[in-house]
């Protein structure tokens, strides 16, 4: 019940200081820009980018299912490292969080964690937004249970290679 209260207490102030969160005028220096591949180029792009994010739909979600849903990431963040595609770990998350909580949680932590990639100033996490759809979809892969979560995140996120023709 502690470690759930501290939980609980870091998400109340992550979230009372959202609005309030400044965004370093440095970032786009470092972020990277997943169209280009490179830092965004100007401080006008890159606060483009970030209020398009901001403004992206968003549901609304409570701070118990929050706990929920860090408490499942905790979980299954080193399960996650299995996959050797990102939008499969995304995926695998997001299934994880769903089968925890709901879709509107997973669609919330999905849009989260890409807005904290895109506030960070740091070119070792990336914003993407087809993290977000991944993890959104892993949401909505109806898994019973965790290990079906991997198996329908790998079917859906690894390539397919064409049965070799036998001579």
């Amino acid at each position: 019940m502690k470690k759930f209260a501290l939980i609980l207490t870091a998400l109340i102030a992550s979230s009372c200081f959202e609005t309030a969160y400044a965004v370093s005028t440095q970032c786009f220096e470092t972020e990277i820009d997943v169209r280009t591949k490179k830092p965004f180029a100007s401080e006008v792009d890159y606060q483009q980018e970030l209020q398009r994010w901001l403004a992206f739909p968003k549901p609304a979600v409570g701070l118990f299912d929050l706990g929920l849903a860090y408490l499942a990431y905790k979980r299954e963040a080193p399960r996650a490292t299995i996959f050797r595609s990102d939008k499969a770990k995304h995926c695998y998350i997001g299934c994880a969080i769903g089968l925890a909580t709901s879709q509107k949680v997973v669609d919330y932590v999905g849009w989260k964690k890409e807005l904290d990639d895109i506030k960070d100033c740091s070119a070792a996490t990336l914003f993407e937004e087809a993290d977000y759809h991944a993890t959104s979809l892993g949401g909505k892969l109806g898994a019973v249970d965790e290990k079906d979560c991997a198996l329908k995140c790998r079917d859906q996120f690894t390539k397919k290679r064409p049965a070799s023709s036998a001579q």
